[in-house]
Formats: structure tokens, C-alpha cells, sequence
């Protein structure tokens, strides 16, 4: 089956590094991430871009709270910081509210690791409308004191006393780019001169609300000020203005203003044309280095401004004025999106070779790219409808991709693996599920239209919790009946009936990789043999309930079956586990990869298992399946039993005759932390020594989720030409597809 290219699967040489870091610089941070996440080709290019410059400014508070940790702890991380933006608001919700002890250790910890640090945000959320109900803390200066780094530029939003904010300011003297949210009223404090608060001033941001806060701009207009944005709170008269341009005669590098009046008077407001001719010679000659001016006093253009004589007579008064911005109420200003890729020269590099970047993007990455440059968009819409995941999908956005598909069978030609929800939500555009029938017309079409797919996956939104309320529809096997594809891969999660889903598996034949979900007693139909059901599978995922299920597992066990998943939804387990692989003792042949999971009815984080309990599995396992390379046995073992002192399970692992990959399941309910890491190498180490094929022992787990203990999720390797000697290689768990993709 063609999918996407595996990360491993292309010349780390086929695009060289130096020629992405201007597109990585270019694009915003979530795309960054998930190109980190995805590529192991840039990881470290784009993790050094990440943490150059980060920007939490609409971050929640768990990931304020994970990277401040990230920080403390990766000091290398740490050093790579120059630019910070943080939300000046931190939301709490009912999820994450006991983390803001976490954090407020965390944040000062966080800053005083970051010494080459030079510019810091402190912004509002872009998103959130705060209200009464709206639960959150507001940033205070405290975690900024004290720092090593000398910032070049500061920009807050956060309304502080000048009492809290005079500290800061007086030790960032290095300060050249000044933004200021709120009124300050800053004085230098005790013990030193105005000459020595901020000397290097360029560029400033204020707010006037009075002539009484004029002394902050006395302040600035003695510094080699070049650029200055005023945002009144107050009147905007003639007089406010001569007030503040005569308080700033002292700079005379100012070439660039910005005064806004609209934070006060909304576009109804008419203003006379003899307002803004005074105002503009007020300016004129009081800075006389002007080159850019915006003056934002809207003018409403029912007054027929622009038959004014006078005020373009006033801009006679500018000496070296290049560029006049004004307002106006009805035509609107298109403001410019920073974060918006640009575009480089279609040649900088060839299309070919970003086939494989292509390959592992996520929709939402290529959905943006095809939006943003025309260069890229038909090589993206190829790699977008090859494989096509609707799964968070509303019925809505299915309804019209299956349109789509239907009207453009090259579209449909291309498509080659879908995945689709098993629950279609009827969201409030939808118009209380209207759109139901449209989807019940068009996915058979658009199922028929695809005769080239060859992986079908039916999976549970990912965030969807049902209760009586959600409104919506299950998908049911009908639109997948008499298609013209031949399926290599299909997996579901739905709960079909037996007779339900024979027809479909009995057409696709073809089918090698087979994930059902629940548990279905499978049969041939009738006039056809055994050996004609399903005859090429190599890959299952299935469930067990009891006895009368195993006749799945007579099946697939006839066949030439390399990985399975079996999970179990029964009691006593030892029983069950004796029946499945007496069961599938035709596949010893061929069988290399095997997970049991027993966790999903005992609830495996509360059950204790004894050593003896494990001990016979493993054997039992061990003298079924020679060939066995992989293992995952998901019964949880509790740390607080000590389990890394048992002696008989790692002995019972000498029965394996060529087990590579050994994955248990732990849990650590009393937050035992490293000690478990401590202990578990010892464990490792006897595993190693008494099964020599042993190469790695993987241990997952979780902790409690309030809990600040390092999850135990643990990797030990065996070290190259040693019988027992290991590494930890990891603190992550293998994947929990590492059965079937390992």
C-alpha cells in the first residue's frame, strides 16, 4: 500500500538544512512544532528556531507551566532564548487551576536561566473575552526581577503601579524599544539621576491621559528617541497637543509619530477641518525631522473631506515629511497578518525535493501551504487527497468532501488511504443535522468513486465524549458495499454485528492489515471455503470475550500472520490467555510481534499482579511462539510492590528464543519517582543477562495527573558487544503502535 514516506525512509542530504532556515524562520510556531514532531531531519534546526524565539502570548496555562519546566531543566534550551512573549493574563480552568502553585516556582526559575534573553512581551490573550466568571491571575513583575539578562526591548499590556514597574525598568537600563500598557508616571528611583533611566531609548509606545503623566514624556524626549506611538485616553484637544509636542521639543532625532485619539472618540464623531490644520502645524513645527506621520482622529467622510483647501496647505508646513497616514470611518483598513508565510522564489528550491516534507505534514500544515503559495498548491493537493483523514471532522466538512470527490474524479482517482469518523456530530451550522441526508446520498457515491483506495480507517473523534445530549449519527457498513477498491488495510472502531460485517470483509478479500473493534465471530460465507476467507492477512488487531469468539482466531491463525493485538475483555485472564494461543498455534511459524492487553476491563492501574502470575505467562508464551521478536504485556505492574526485586520473571524470559523487544506496563500511584528508574536498571540488567537477545526493555506508565513526578516511562538498551551491560536510550514510552510498527 502506497502511504506516507516513513522519517526514516529519505536522504537526510535531500534538502540541505541551510536552505529551509529562511522558511523556518518564516513560519509561526505551530507549524514549527509539528514539523519538530514529525521530521527528525530538522528537528534540531527548527528546535533551535522554536526556542529562539517563543510566544505563549495565547498559551493555557499547562503550557506555560510545561515550558517554564522545559526551560529550568534544559539548560542548553535556556541559553538559545533571545525573544519571550507571554500572555499577561493566565486563563485557569477546572483541568488545570492546581497548576498555578507549579508555575509560580517555575516562571522566576525560568527567567533567571535565560541570560541571553533581549526582548520580552507580555501581551493580552488574542482570543479570550475575559468576564466575571473568567478565572485567571494577571502577571506581576516579580518573576522579571532579578535577572541576568539585559533586555533591548520590553512591551507590556499589563496595567502596573509605577511603584512596581520602576525596579524593573531601572535594571533593564539597556532598554532601547519601549512599549507601555497603562499610565506610568515614571521618576527615577531613590539614589539616582533622570539621566541614568533608560539612556538608550529609540522607540517608544505611550498612553496620555493627562497633562499630569507628562513627565514620563519628559523622560523619553531627553533620550536619541527616533520613533513614538501615543494612544490618548484623554481629549486629543489642539492644546493636549501643544502640551505634549512642546514637551518633546528636546528630541530632535524623532522622525517617526503615531498619535491615536481613537481609543476615546469613536468614527461618529465629526471633526472640523480647522482642527486637524492646527494640529498638523502644531507638529510641523515642533519636529521639524519628520519623514512619517499617522494621525488617527477618524474623519467621517459624509462631510465631503476631501473638497478641504486647508489642510493640504498645511502639510506646506513639513520640511522633510515623507509619508502621511489618516483615518477614515467607511473604508477599511487591511491590516497586515505578520505570520503569514512569504513566499520565496519559486527556485530557491525544487519542487521535487519537497516531496518527502510533503509526505509527513500534517492536513492542517497543507492545507495552509496550498492557501499561501501558489507555487507549492498543486503538489500539496495531491499529497492532501491521497491520504485524507475526516476523522475530527463534523458532518458538515464530511458532507462536502464527499461533494468533491463525487464532481472531480481526478480527485477521486488520487485518493489512496481515508479515515473517517464512526460518529458524524451534527454541529448548530448544520443545521440540526439537515445535512444528514445529503451525507447518505453522497458517501456511497463518493466511495464508489474511488477505486484506487486501499486503506480505509472508521476511528472515534479523538475529543468526542457522548452522553445523551450529543446529537448525531453512527456510520453504518452500508456506503462501503459493492466498491470497486481492493482494501490492504482496514480498521474500525465500530461495534458491527457479525452479520453486519461478513459481506464487507468477504468482498475485500484483499485485506492484510485488520483492526476490529469489539469482538466479532467471523465465519465464511456460505459456498466458500476457509482458506478463501481473508487469506492474505498479515497484521490484526482483535478483541476476546470468550470461548465462542475463537473462531476469529482459528482463522487468522492459518494464515501467514507476522503481528497481533489481542485485547482482552475477559476473566480469569490466565485462562484466556491459554485458550487464544493454544487457539493460535498454526502461526508459530510465522508469528514475530504479539501485544496482550488486559488493561481496558481490569482497570490495570488498580489491579496487583503477582510475580508468579507473570512468570506463567511468559513461559506459556515463550514455548508457543519461538519466533517471537516483540512483546508488549500490558497487565500493570504497581511500584509500590517492588517488582524490580523479582527474580523469577526475569529468569522465565530465558525460555524466549529470540526476543528482542520486551514492553511492560507500570504504575506509580505513590509517585516513586526516580527511585523506580534507580531500581528498574537492575531489573534490566538481570533481563539482559538471562535472555542474551534481549536489545531493549521498555517499561510505560503513568503517574497521577496533578503529580510533578517524571512519568516512568523508561528505555534501556543493551550496550553494543555486552552480555548485560544497558543505557537508558530514552525517558519517553515506545509508541503504542510499537507492535505493529517496530
Amino acid at each position: 500500500m502506497s502511504k506516507p514516506m516513513s522519517r526514516g525512509s529519505y536522504s537526510l542530504s535531500a534538502i540541505p538544512i541551510e536552505l529551509l532556515q529562511p522558511i523556518f524562520q518564516a513560519l509561526p510556531q505551530g507549524e514549527l512544532f509539528r514539523i519538530c514532531a514529525l521530521s527528525r531531519t530538522f528537528h534540531k534546526e527548527v528546535a533551535r528556531v522554536l526556542y529562539r524565539h517563543v510566544d505563549l502570548a495565547d498559551s493555557t496555562l499547562a503550557q506555560c507551566t510545561s515550558w517554564a519546566r522545559q526551560i529550568v531543566t534544559r539548560c542548553d534550551l535556556a541559553q538559545l532564548t533571545l525573544t519571550l512573549s507571554l500572555p499577561g493574563y493566565i486563563l485557569e480552568d477546572d483541568s488545570y487551576g492546581g497548576l498555578v502553585p507549579f508555575l509560580a516556582v517555575r516562571l522566576p526559575k525560568a527567567m533567571r536561566a535565560m541570560p541571553n534573553l533581549t526582548s520580552l512581551a507580555l501581551e493580552r490573550h488574542r482570543h479570550p473575552i475575559l468576564h466575571n466568571r473568567t478565572k485567571g491571575s494577571f502577571l506581576n513583575i516579580k518573576p522579571f526581577l532579578g535577572c541576568s539578562f539585559r533586555l533591548k526591548t520590553f512591551r507590556s499590556e499589563i496595567h502596573w503601579s509605577d511603584s512596581n514597574i520602576s525596579p524593573f525598568l531601572h535594571e533593564q537600563s539597556q532598554i532601547q524599544d519601549l512599549e507601555m500598557g497603562g499610565r506610568w508616571n515614571l521618576t527615577p528611583p531613590p539614589g539616582s539621576t533622570p539621566a541614568s533611566l533608560l539612556p538608550r531609548l529609540s522607540v517608544v509606545s505611550a498612553d496620555y491621559r493627562s497633562r499630569q503623566n507628562l513627565s514620563l514624556f519628559t523622560i523619553i524626549a531627553s533620550r536619541p528617541l527616533t520613533r513614538l506611538r501615543i494612544c490618548a485616553f484623554a481629549s486629543l484637544s489642539t492644546r493636549a497637543i501643544t502640551d505634549i509636542i512642546h514637551t518633546l521639543a528636546p528630541a530632535g532625532t524623532l522622525t517617526h509619530l503615531d498619535l491615536d485619539d481613537n481609543c476615546v472618540f469613536g468614527p461618529s464623531t465629526t471633526i472640523r477641518e480647522n482642527y486637524f490644520v492646527e494640529a498638523l502645524v502644531i507638529i510641523a513645527r515642533g519636529l521639524p525631522k519628520l519623514k512619517f506621520l499617522r494621525f488617527s482622529k477618524r474623519i467621517a467622510l459624509d462631510p465631503s473631506p476631501w473638497d478641504w483647501l486647508e489642510l493640504p496647505r498645511a502639510l506646506s508646513a513639513f520640511k522633510g515629511l515623507e509619508m502621511l497616514m489618516l483615518d477614515n470611518t467607511s473604508i477599511p483598513t487591511l491590516q497586515p497578518d505578520m505570520s503569514i508565510l512569504q513566499v520565496r522564489p519559486s527556485s530557491a528550491i525544487p519542487i521535487e525535493l519537497l516531496q518527502p516534507i510533503f509526505q509527513l505534514l500534517s492536513q492542517g500544515e497543507l492545507f495552509r501551504i496550498c492557501a499561501l503559495s501558489h507555487t507549492f498548491h498543486e503538489e500539496v493537493v495531491r499529497v492532501l487527497y491521497r491520504h485524507v483523514d475526516l476523522v475530527d471532522s463534523a458532518l458538515e466538512q464530511c458532507s462536502s468532501w464527499a461533494c468533491q470527490i463525487i464532481t472531480r474524479c481526478d480527485l477521486a482517482q488520487l485518493t489512496l488511504a481515508l479515515s473517517l469518523p464512526v460518529f458524524l456530530r451534527w454541529e448548530k451550522d448544520d443545521g440540526g443535522g439537515v445535512l444528514v441526508p445529503f451525507l447518505a446520498v453522497r458517501l456511497p457515491k463518493a466511495m464508489r468513486a474511488m477505486a484506487n483506495l486501499t486503506s480505509l480507517t472508521l476511528e472515534q473523534h479523538c475529543y468526542l465524549i457522548l452522553h445523551n445530549r450529543t446529537k448525531g449519527s453512527f456510520l453504518d457498513i452500508k456506503p462501503f458495499l459493492g466498491c470497486s477498491f481492493r482494501l490492504k488495510t482496514f480498521r474500525s472502531e465500530i461495534n458491527l454485528p457479525d452479520s453486519d460485517i461478513l459481506p464487507f470483509i468477504h468482498e475485500q478479500s484483499q485485506i492484510q492489515d485488520l483492526e476490529m473493534g469489539g469482538c466479532w465471530n467471523l465465519t465464511p460465507p456460505l459456498g466458500s471455503t476457509p482458506a478463501s476467507f481473508l487469506p492474505h492477512l498479515t497484521v490484526v488487531s482483535a478483541g476476546y470475550r470468550s470461548r465462542q469468539n475463537l473462531s476469529l482466531f482459528t482463522i487468522i491463525a492459518s494464515r501467514p500472520l507476522t503481528r497481533l493485538r489481542i485485547c482482552l475483555y475477559t476473566y480469569p485472564f490466565q485462562d484466556a490467555i491459554a485458550g487464544i494461543i493454544h487457539t493460535l498455534a498454526p502461526a508459530k511459524a510465522t508469528l514475530t510481534h504479539l501485544e496482550l492487553d488486559d488493561n481496558r476491563i481490569f482497570g490495570g492501574h488498580r489491579t496487583t499482579t503477582s510475580e508468579n502470575y507473570f512468570v506463567e505467562a511468559l513461559v506459556l508464551i515463550a514455548r508457543s511462539f519461538p519466533k517471537l521478536k516483540f512483546l508488549h504485556f500490558s497487565k500493570r505492574i504497581a511500584l509500590d510492590q517492588s517488582p524490580w526485586d523479582w527474580l523469577e520473571l526475569s529468569r522465565a524470559l530465558s525460555a524466549f528464543e529470540g526476543l528482542e523487544t520486551l514492553m511492560l506496563d507500570a504504575r506509580d500511584d505513590e509517585g516513586t519517582g526516580k527511585g523506580a528508574r534507580e531500581h528498574s536498571r537492575g531489573f534490566a540488567q538481570r533481563c539482559m543477562a538471562l535472555c542474551p537477545t534481549l536489545r531493549c526493555l521498555a517499561i510505560t506508565g503513568h503517574v497521577p495527573l496533578q503529580s510533578d513526578t517524571v512519568p516512568q516511562h523508561m528505555s534501556f538498551t543493551r550496550t553494543p558487544g555486552s552480555d548485560s551491560s544497558i543505557l537508558i536510550s530514552s525517558l519517553k514510552a515506545l509508541d503504542k503502535s510499537a507492535w505493529r510498527d517496530a
